[in-house]
């Protein structure tokens, strides 16, 4: 890749010897240099700038989720609860039953 000497500046930068080592690695992995590999690695950073009104969106939804889970959950309580309560006493299952209601409450 020539470039015009104007259009380009220098950058220092400072990483761990491990560090450089795996821009080595990744650069012989995918055939360019490793100053080819840092500005591709950077530029793609750049390009998966995800705006922040898409993430709110996205956390909105995960919430309303949760909240329809935990409505779901509450239901199926009810009913293990209601089924517990038709079974005897000293049947196992029931105990069962309502031991694991109080673990998920």
């Amino acid at each position: 890749m020539s470039e015009d000497q104007n259009s380009v500046v220098t950058l220092k930068v400072r990483v761990s010897p491990e560090f450089r080592e795996k821009i080595v690695n990744t650069a012989k992995a995918n055939n360019r240099s490793m100053n080819q590999e840092i500005v591709a690695r950077l530029e793609k950073s750049f390009e998966n700038n995800i705006p922040s009104t898409l993430v709110s969106e996205y956390m909105q939804a995960v919430e309303e989720k949760n909240d329809m889970i935990k409505k779901q959950l509450e239901i199926s309580n009810l009913l293990v609860l209601k089924l517990a309560e038709k079974l005897p006493d000293d049947d196992p299952s029931k105990s069962r039953m309502l031991e694991l209601i109080n673990q998920l409450n």
